[in-house]
């Protein structure tokens, strides 16, 4: 009997640690301030942002104890992309305000929920986090996430990683219209700038997805091809190709490298030109040939100094005899 009551009182004991172990401990600290991009929010205001901003978050506070080994973090959880930053542990002492500051890139508008055409803003919940290895304790905050009115998204551009020089190469970019708002007139240009090379394609205009949802022959999205000629003469080197769209409302810029292969300078027309600079300019093969030619000349003259200067001798006959007569 003794032992059955043991084992009831045993087990009342563990029921009750568990209990309280599933009561969260908090920190005794106060969290004062939460600053989002140096705009202080409370618990109960929202603040506004665009999808894919890079925000800095601003975290004041102060603890009525020691305290060891204290991590501060901030997430926003339910995402694709991961929305997460956090401070190195540190130590806090009693009776000391301290602030901190994260910075944390907001969903892209791909991870806006886009089911339905009034889906123009999202509102996100972030979580201000401060623990050590027991206890912790936490603060939210509301963002209001917005999209912006016009927006284009060069979603991709595919060129080639390497050509001939003389090539003509060919470049296929997909351009769609992230924004709430018709994008007239679209442009794309294509440019290598060291090359002065440039090609411009029109792209019409762009719908909003949400309104291309319902309405028929809209689109949110154009692709065309646009080809570059590459010029005969281009030395062989790396180039940067940057693509750009643009209307009167929003310009879009994506930059992409390829290696051309073309003329070389090789290390023989190097030296040449180092010894032309040591003539001042003059070519050694052109030198040479005028030394050769001076040379002649003074032979040339020498010869014929050596005949005007010759006395003509005595007239002889054929017999060998003198004619007395």
């Amino acid at each position: 009997m003794k032992t059955k009551k043991s084992l009831c009182f045993f087990v009342a004991v563990l029921v009750a640690l568990f209990a309280i172990s599933l009561v969260a401990a908090e920190l005794n600290v106060t969290i004062s301030d939460v600053q989002i991009d140096g705009t202080s929010v409370s618990d109960v205001d929202s603040i506004a942002a665009s999808p894919g901003d890079t925000i800095s978050v601003k975290v004041k506070f102060i603890s009525s104890e020691d305290l060891n080994d204290v991590k501060l973090s901030v997430y926003i959880d339910g995402y694709k992309s991961e929305v997460y930053a956090s401070t190195p542990r540190f130590n806090v002492l009693a009776d000391k305000t301290y602030t901190k500051t994260l910075t944390v890139k907001l969903p892209s508008v791909y991870d806006m929920d886009n089911s339905e055409y009034s889906d123009l803003e999202e509102t996100l919940t972030l979580t201000v986090r401060l623990a050590d290895k027991d206890d912790d304790i936490e603060a939210t905050r509301q963002i209001t996430l917005q999209k912006e009115s016009y927006v284009f998204d060069l979603l991709s551009v595919d060129a080639p990683l390497e050509a001939l020089a003389g090539d003509i190469i060919a470049l296929d970019v997909v351009l769609t219209n992230e924004g709430t708002d018709k994008l007239d007139n679209s442009f794309v240009t294509a440019v290598i700038p060291e090359l002065g090379v440039q090609k411009k394609a029109y792209f019409g205009d762009i719908y909003p997805e949400d309104y291309a949802l319902f309405e028929d022959g809209h689109s949110d999205a154009r692709e065309r091809r646009i080809y570059l000629s590459i010029p005969s003469n281009t030395p062989t080197g790396v180039y940067q190709i940057e693509v750009s769209a643009s209307n009167y409302d929003a310009s879009e810029t994506v930059k992409k490298n390829i290696v051309i292969t073309g003329l070389a300078i090789s290390n023989n027309s190097t030296s040449i030109e180092t010894e032309n600079e040591d003539n001042g300019g003059i070519p050694n093969s052109i030198i040479i040939l005028t030394v050769i030619l001076v040379v002649i000349f003074v032979v040339l003259l020498v010869v014929l100094i050596i005949l005007l200067t010759k006395k003509p001798s005595e007239k002889i006959n054929d017999f060998g005899e003198t004619s007395y007569y």
